[in-house]
């Protein structure tokens, strides 16, 4: 759980820096500071979809509990609740996947963040399920690929040897550990995927992007040669301060002109 945490906060938060217009100033030091902004909101989130989701399950456990005791009609009650029950974990599971995201991008408490989520994802339900069960899988087969060279190397040498591998096992279990490293990053991929759609949905829904286009062409002449957002700091930020966060929805960050170039060069 807490890997699961702090992985959550470490790309949440270096995507929040980089939204913020820092692209090449992102320092270890600086994404340190950002991955513990992010943790309160990715562990506030964590803790209170757990908590609603076991009381939901006692919820679930008495009334069916309660059904069996009474006759069968009551029993097939309790199951339709479970189906009912179990249809709105799925439904709900894209919802709180990118409700992570909305907490630490926009600073919302969680009911807040719930409701914009909710409203982003409605019309979108399905591709964002689909995305997000894509990914999953994608991440379970790159784990269990990434498992096989640890599971060969300690079966080589236990096959090969009357006391089961003993010392050479150590080498097994190396491999193991290299490769579950490798592994463990594969888990910032479903993290990447919900950031991604959600400011694909709040692009959709906000057309923030537009906007902004919109606003540089309303601007002077001498403004509209270099159409950068408002929001996109002059200069490199400075890693003990870093850039205000944007004051809209949306990914509009990377520290980037339109062209390509990135600022100060």
């Amino acid at each position: 759980v807490a890997m699961q945490l702090l992985i959550q906060a470490v790309v949440l938060g270096y995507v929040e820096r980089y939204r913020r217009g820092a692209a090449g100033t992102i320092t270890p030091a600086v994404l340190w500071e950002a991955t513990k902004e992010a943790f309160r909101p990715v562990m506030s989130t964590m803790l209170i979809a757990m908590g609603l989701f076991l009381a939901f399950f006692v919820a679930f456990s008495l009334v069916t509990a309660l059904a069996s005791a009474f006759g069968l009609f009551l029993v097939l009650v309790g199951f339709l609740l479970i189906l009912i029950g179990m249809a709105a974990m799925v439904y709900l599971f894209p919802i709180v996947s990118l409700l992570y995201v909305e907490r630490v991008a926009e600073g919302d408490g969680f009911w807040e963040g719930f409701a914009v989520v909710r409203d982003l994802v409605r019309g979108h339900w399905w591709q964002t399920f689909g995305l997000l069960v894509v990914v999953t899988i994608i991440v379970v087969v790159i784990v269990l690929v990434l498992s096989i060279p640890g599971v060969l190397v300690e079966a080589l040498f236990s096959f090969n040897t009357l006391d089961g591998g003993g010392a050479l096992r150590i080498v097994g279990l190396a491999v193991s550990a290299l490769f579950g490293v490798l592994a463990y990053a594969a888990y910032a991929i479903p993290v990447l995927a919900s950031a991604f759609q959600y400011f694909n949905l709040v692009e959709r829904k906000e057309g923030t992007g537009l906007f902004g286009a919109l606003d540089a062409l309303a601007g002077p002449a001498e403004e509209a040669a270099v159409p950068a957002p408002s929001w996109r700091p002059p200069e490199a930020p400075s890693p003990a301060r870093p850039p205000a966060p944007p004051t809209e929805r949306g990914f509009r960050g990377g520290g980037f002109h339109d062209g390509g170039e990135e600022w100060g060069r």
